[in-house]
């Protein structure tokens, strides 16, 4: 179980009032006279890990469909231009954990319901970050739901099931684990809440031990 596979929200880093700015000044520039509110990070909380269609669903329900798609295609335009220069906060330790692990002979990869561009404009902002990260996929490249998404990197990587896990930190990246068939740990420093993780880790630093463990137990079964 060597190849990680990394959620970005709640996970890499809690970008959530940086975005709920930048979409704020989107409306207020663009869409003042339908949609006369501002942002909060709370507001982003609520809908991490969702797709960008659930999201439009949730926070623009009295707009049509195209216009909820013209508001959305705005507001991820110029949220990635935003986080260039306001980028989220990482968690403490996760650049160094990646190095370690990387060094340890493990490889990084990251999958997101996130627009396309998103994890390029987070990777921009730590470049050591960046170094450790093989690949990415995410919703806005693939339109299919996480577990369609990781399926995809997986194949492209040719990575067997049995040597991979997924880390994230909600319930919706443990089903997206689950559908997907791989193993699951459970970021419990991040935004959910998980039923039935394989691991889990309170802080990014734990997660070489669990890996460790779980590695183990397979070695010591098989």
């Amino acid at each position: 179980m060597k190849n990680l596979i990394f959620d970005a929200d709640g996970t890499i880093w809690d970008s959530a009032q940086p975005v709920a700015d930048s979409w704020s000044e989107v409306l207020e520039k663009k869409y003042s006279d339908k949609l006369p509110f501002r942002f909060t990070k709370e507001d982003m909380y609520a809908v991490m890990g969702k797709t960008m269609t659930e999201i439009a669903d949730t926070f623009f329900p009295a707009l049509s469909e195209e216009e909820k798609k013209q508001v959305m295609q705005d507001c991820m335009a110029y949220e990635n231009a935003y986080l260039a220069d306001h980028p989220g906060m990482f968690y403490a330790g996760l650049t160094d954990t990646l190095k370690k692990l990387k060094n340890d002979g493990y490889h990084c990869c990251i999958v997101s319901n996130c627009q396309d561009g998103y994890l390029e404009a987070m990777l921009a902002g730590n470049k050591d970050l960046a170094e450790c990260i093989e690949d990415t996929e995410c919703f806005g490249r693939t339109f299919l739901p996480k577990s369609g998404s990781i399926e995809l990197l997986l194949k492209r990587n040719h990575i067997a099931k049995s040597d991979a896990v997924y880390i994230g930190d909600t319930a919706m990246d443990e089903k997206a684990a689950d559908d997907a068939g791989i193993a699951f740990i459970h970021a419990a420093y991040g935004f959910g809440t998980a039923d039935h993780p394989a691991g889990v880790i309170h802080a990014p630093a734990e997660l070489p031990a669990v890996l460790a463990q779980l590695n183990g137990d397979v070695n010591h079964e098989a």
